[in-house]
C-alpha cells in the first residue's frame, strides 16, 4: 500500500468500507459471495 493513499481520507473511507466492512448510517451492506462448487461431502440430504 503506498504511503500517499493513506492521506486520502476517501482511500482510506473506501478501504474500511471494503475491507471491514464499515457503513454510513443508513446504509445496508450486502455481501456478495461467490457460490463453491457442489462437493459430495458438503451437500446435505433430505431424510423426510
Amino acid at each position: 500500500m503506498e504511503v500517499s493513499k493513506l492521506q486520502d481520507p476517501d482511500y482510506i473511507a473506501r478501504y474500511a468500507r471494503e475491507k471491514y466492512m464499515y457503513s454510513k448510517p443508513g446504509e445496508i451492506i450486502l455481501r456478495m459471495v461467490e457460490p463453491r462448487e457442489n462437493n459430495k461431502d458438503d451437500t446435505v440430504e433430505d431424510t423426510n
